[in-house]
């Protein structure tokens, strides 16, 4: 999965943070009626478990690890965070479909109802028509798929799983039914010479967006690292995405993620946090690029935990200095390696 992280203006892809100035750039500290306010997002990663095993998920995703909420507990939590005022909501896994396609519109009409604007990821196996039809009508800005080569022998070997004809057909699915599509590519090794290509089938498929990525050196990248590694730096990267982005304007938006080491000092900047994710267990994490929790909702209620840690979590020590030792991928594989989180679901308490 690409992470919710971007070098523009929407960093709501892969790692629970979200930037947008032009919303709350000037939103106070407190709300008037004295209380911190709400983060503008919330990841919602419903599920440890994936019917893949992408060889560069941060995540971790598809490993045993254990308890999971219980869909009572999803949905209970969804309406504290539509109470507690966020805006947007993102909504992933693992793979979320895992959970239940019937579960899974159940929570997003609950968010719909929330008037909270939905961003929701899937890797595209389980998608079929019946339910991209159950989403009409559902305030989804976004729908994101990964497609990380453009024929299967490159898509499959990378994401550990026949899944290349699905995501096609999931995506094509999507966007003729007037969604709004997103198309995440993470380059590695494998594919790094295919950049082009995978966009132009993002484009045959009616993909609005792409995404291209580095891909982040912690969770199970760290185990693949030498396998995965890629020639290209993310210079060459930003200047391919330049090229493309102007030779498809027409066609579709192409954006590049933005570097780690920024994204973290992005988020560290925050005088209140913009976002945080909840993971499949409940507990309260800072970042995908940041593997610190801070409690968990089911022993402290979503609104105590974020107006007495959540909302400052970027300020905390420990948090500073991890991102001050933070200055390209190879530190950050370091820090985790460090910290002892080597599949990318560990947490570090803050």
């Amino acid at each position: 999965m690409v992470s919710p992280n971007s070098e523009f203006n929407d960093q709501s892809l892969m790692n629970g943070s979200v930037n947008h100035e032009s919303q709350i750039g000037t939103s106070p500290i407190h709300r008037l009626d004295g209380a911190v306010r709400a983060p503008y997002s919330i990841q919602f990663e419903l599920t440890y478990r994936c019917d893949l095993n992408c060889v560069m998920c941060y995540n971790g995703s598809g490993e045993t690890i254990g308890r999971e909420l219980s869909d009572d507990q999803w949905l209970d939590i969804v309406q504290h965070a539509i109470e507690l005022g966020i805006m947007e909501a993102i909504v992933s896994g693992g793979e979320p479909l895992m959970r239940g396609k019937e579960f899974v519109t159940c929570l997003l009409e609950e968010l719909s109802d929330g008037g909270v604007s939905i961003h929701l990821i899937t890797n595209g196996t389980f998608v079929d028509r019946d339910f991209v039809r159950s989403l009409r009508g559902l305030n989804l800005r976004i729908i994101q798929t990964s497609i990380d080569g453009h024929t299967p022998e490159i898509h499959n070997v990378i994401r550990q799983g026949r899944n290349f004809n699905d995501v096609v057909a999931a995506t094509s699915l999507f966007a003729s039914h007037g969604f709004y599509c997103r198309v995440g590519t993470t380059i590695v090794k494998m594919n790094e010479e295919h950049i082009e290509d995978i966009l132009e089938l993002a484009v045959s498929l009616g993909a609005q967006e792409i995404v291209i990525d580095q891909f982040l050196p912690i969770g199970r990248s760290i185990r693949n690292y030498d396998r995965i590694a890629t020639s290209l730096s993310h210079e060459d990267i930003r200047k391919e995405v330049e090229r493309l982005s102007k030779a498809y304007a027409d066609l579709i938006t192409v954006r590049i993620g933005m570097l780690c080491q920024d994204q973290l000092r992005q988020c560290s900047d925050q005088e209140v946090n913009d976002s945080i994710i909840i993971r499949p267990n409940g507990d309260l994490r800072l970042g995908c690029m940041a593997p610190f929790t801070c409690g968990n909702v089911m022993d402290t209620a979503l609104r105590a935990l974020w107006e007495t840690g959540g909302a400052y979590a970027w300020k905390s020590s420990k948090v500073v200095e991890y991102v001050s030792r933070v200055h390209d991928n190879e530190s950050m594989r370091a820090e985790y390696q460090k910290l002892g989180i080597l599949h990318g679901y560990e947490n570090e308490t803050i």
